[in-house]
This record gives C-alpha cells, structure tokens and sequence, in this order.
C-alpha cells in the first residue's frame, strides 16, 4: 500500500509541474528577443561531501519559461529554487551573463532539515537578437497568430443518440414446446450414440511384395574356330642327270 501511494504522490506531482510549465509559456512569448540560454548549476547539501550535483541546461525559444527547479535532496518534499525573477531581471537590463547563489525555498519539512539544508550556484548565459531580428520574429509570431484567430471554428458534430436495445420477442407456447422436444430428441440421440460400441475397423492386408525377378543366365557365345593353315608341302629334291 506504501508504494502504491507513493506512485499517486509522485504521477500527482508530475502532472502538476507538467501544468505549471504549461501555464508559463515559452520563451518565444515571454522574451521574444531572446535567442538563447546556457543556465550552469552546482547543487550543494550540507553534508561533508557537499557537492550534490552538476546541472546544464539549454533554453531555445520553443522551451517553456519554467525556471523552477526541484530540490534534489531525497527527504526534502516540494523544495525549490526559483530562478524566473533572476531571469526576468537579466533580460529586462539586457544582461548577457549573471552568476549567484540560492538556497532551498519552500518544503514542506524544510523546519526539520534546516534552513541551510540544500542551495545551488549558478551561471546564467543569454544570447539576444539584434533589434532587426527582433522586430521580424515579432511581425512572424502576430502574423502566425492572426492566422490562427481567422481561422473558422469547425462545428462539433453531435453525437449520434444509440438506439434502444429492441426487448425480448416473447415466443409462442406451441413453439416453445417444440423446440424443448427437439432439444430433448437430440439429446437422446447423442447419448445413444455414445453409448453404442465402436467398430474395430477392418484391417487393411498389407500389400504383398513381389519377388524380385532373378535374372536368365547369360549364354555364352560359341567360339569361333581359327582356320587351320595348311601346311606346305615338301617338293623332292631333283635328281641330277649323270653325265656321259
């Protein structure tokens, strides 16, 4: 339950810094020759390690004027240090760079912490426009918001009225008790169903394999004879006449 409400606090608290930024505006408004800021910051607690934390924050003309930041010591609830009318004071004298110290304002346990529990250092850079620059930006902003103001306001259609659920259509009694048989009837016949053995079905024989063809010797081919070769015949040798 503890967390619980701690997140309510907390979303409670972010939803009202989300309306306050909203409520101051931008910097385009508020200080419309203001081309920039560069806001340094040293947060301090009174502890024996005093430095807290190092803060830089970058203002553009599209930025809210909020310079309200938090306190950032943990048991501190709604502490704050206010830097607004400091700005305000740099812009209206056209300061281009101030330096200064603040401590904690406000927190609800502020007594119990102390007055010197938490303060911060800080160094404020503005960059401004020239007066030229100043004077076209302004003839945008009016122009841009004329423009706006012109603009025909688009009527709001009005919601279509839903139409009446249509009542329940009583159903006759005859039907109604057809209906009751039927449902009765399909009952029954499920039922029966269920309860009727199952037949095993059929075994399907499996396919018998066909041997495998063996394969018809192969007649050897008859050999062919080699022709004989004659033999050559002898001639006697011739005998010599004798002489005379």
């Amino acid at each position: 339950m503890a967390n619980m409400s701690n997140r309510q606090s907390y979303l409670a608290k972010q939803d009202a810094n989300k309306k306050s930024r909203q409520a101051a505006g931008l910097v385009s408004d508020k200080f419309p020759n203001v081309e920039g800021m560069v806001i340094d910051m040293v947060y301090y607690q009174n502890l024996s390690n005093p430095i807290l934390m190092y803060r830089k924050l970058n203002v553009f003309p599209a930025s809210y004027a909020y310079f309200k930041m938090d306190c950032m010591i943990k048991e501190c609830e709604d502490g704050f240090f206010d830097l607004g009318p400091v700005i305000k004071e740099m812009v209206k004298g056209r300061k281009k760079a101030g330096k200064g110290s603040m401590k904690c304002k406000g927190g609800v346990n502020r007594k119990e912490l102390g007055p010197d529990h938490a303060s911060i250092d800080y160094d404020i850079e503005i960059k401004y426009y020239t007066a030229a620059e100043a004077r076209r930006i302004q003839a945008e902003l009016a122009a841009t918001k004329a423009a706006k103001e012109s603009e025909p306001v688009k009527p709001v259609k009005p919601a279509k009225p839903q139409r009446p659920e249509p009542k329940a259509v009583q159903e006759h009694p005859k039907r109604k008790k057809a209906l009751k048989e039927a449902a009765r009837a399909a009952s029954k016949k499920a039922a029966a169903k269920k309860a009727a053995p199952k037949k095993a079905a059929p075994k399907k024989a499996a396919p018998k394999k066909a041997a495998p063809k063996k394969a018809a010797p192969k007649k050897a081919a008859p050999k062919k004879a080699a022709p004989k070769k004659a033999a050559p015949k002898k001639t006697a040798p011739k005998k010599k006449a004798a002489r005379r």
